[in-house]
């Protein structure tokens, strides 16, 4: 740092000049080395060192203004109580739960939509996982914690988890007896039949827009066709499964959801431990620490390929088709220095097709690159050898 500093200084005003990135960088260092050493009361000192035209409030007062500001005794509507199970946490506040579940294009009563929990559920998040990471021992290298971190608050992994998350409910149906039992003293038309569904938490959300209920029907198709092969690659497969997560389409609600309801869990209690026990209910700290055992490979197929590829360009051919019944179709070509190196068809969307044919080149430049290095070994083995012999063979030279 110091020889960065000497080399940016400029003799004429005896200033150092520094880039703008750098000087985020060296405070961010500093808050960090502060939070490390001391916790948020040293980090607090730092920032209002530093920063000190801001009024930097302790967590502890951030905490109560938020928590004073939701409504107290707000009944939770019959229809929302199987939540708390759910997720695992039985607020005081009911209200936060109400908002938490409440799109924005809910029309109705306490109609205060779930984006400002949404806003504090994702910083919950990253909090929990940044620590997380930084605590691996042994400690890991930057560049791993930002992608596997990048792996974890993923939407579309999000998404997946509150798909997952689903409660048996009792129902019972009234249905007319064709023949009623003639042995019976008190004969009866009708008949009363019980039986249990099961409820996704992603029902629950309040919302009053019509796209949205389709989305979530044509969202529900898709996760009972991939749920299989995602669980069996997030349990065993050696990569992180960008594109399969990516081929559910899931819309950002369901994201939202998950995150909105982290928000209001520590809203409610002001406790991380509660805010864990809630990403540990998900599953999603259960598969934080399994691709950390398992060393799975988290890197994102679209800036693997683009270290792969050197200095060739990458480009990805994409086309559409659309059929009679409306249906659109995806193909991409990944092209690298002008050579088609992978093509994938069947994509839902540009940005799914994009990651998929991604993966399959990744996979492809890897198998080519091995048996290359393979064949430079195999090369070099045998130029050893001849020299060897050369040497064997020149006047003078004994073998033993």
């Amino acid at each position: 740092m110091e020889e960065l500093l000497t080399k940016g200084e400029d003799p004429n005003t005896s200033k150092r000049i520094m880039a703008t990135k750098t000087l985020a960088d060296v405070i961010e260092a500093l808050l960090a080395a502060a939070y490390v050493d001391g916790g948020m009361p040293k980090a607090l000192v730092c920032l209002r060192t530093l920063l000190h035209d801001l009024p930097w409030l302790d967590v502890e007062e951030c905490h109560s203004i938020l928590h004073d500001h939701a409504k107290a005794d707000v009944p939770l509507p019959a229809t929302l109580q199987p939540v708390e199970q759910l997720i695992g946490y039985s607020f005081k506040k009911k209200s936060l739960l109400i908002e938490a579940l409440t799109h924005a294009s809910y029309i109705g009563p306490t109609a205060t939509s779930l984006e400002r929990l949404e806003f504090i559920g994702d910083s919950v998040l990253d909090h929990i996982v940044v620590s997380r990471l930084f605590n691996v021992d042994p400690p890991l290298p930057h560049w791993k914690m930002h992608r596997l971190k990048t792996a974890m608050v993923n939407g579309d992994f999000q998404a997946f988890l509150v798909m997952e998350r689903c409660i048996w409910q009792e129902t019972a149906n009234v249905t007319e007896n064709e023949e009623p039992e003639k042995a019976s003293p008190r004969p009866s038309r009708w008949s009363l039949e019980r039986s249990e569904f099961k409820q996704p938490l992603w029902a629950f959300m309040r919302h009053s827009s019509s796209g949205v209920a389709i989305e979530q029907e044509v969202a529900m198709r898709k996760h009972a066709a991939l749920r299989e092969q995602i669980i069996q690659e997030l349990n065993s497969g050696r990569n992180y499964p960008w594109g399969l997560l990516s081929r559910l389409q899931a819309r950002k609600f369901y994201s939202d959801l998950f995150e909105s309801l982290l928000g209001a869990v520590w809203v409610d209690s002001g406790s991380m431990e509660a805010c864990e026990a809630f990403l540990t209910k998900f599953g999603l700290l259960g598969y934080l620490d399994h691709i950390l055992e398992a060393d799975v490979h988290v890197t994102h197929p679209k800036e693997e390929i683009g270290s792969l590829a050197g200095n060739n360009t990458v480009d990805y051919d994409i086309e559409m088709k659309e059929s009679q019944d409306g249906t659109k179709r995806f193909s991409c070509k990944v092209v690298v220095g002008g050579l088609v190196i992978a093509e994938v068809d069947d994509g839902v969307d540009r940005e799914e097709v994009r990651k998929r044919a991604a993966e399959k080149a990744v996979r492809l430049m890897k198998e080519e690159r091995d048996e290359q290095d393979e064949k430079d070994m195999e090369r070099n083995g045998m130029a050893m050898a001849m020299d060897i012999d050369q040497v064997q063979a020149a006047p003078g030279v004994r073998s033993i």
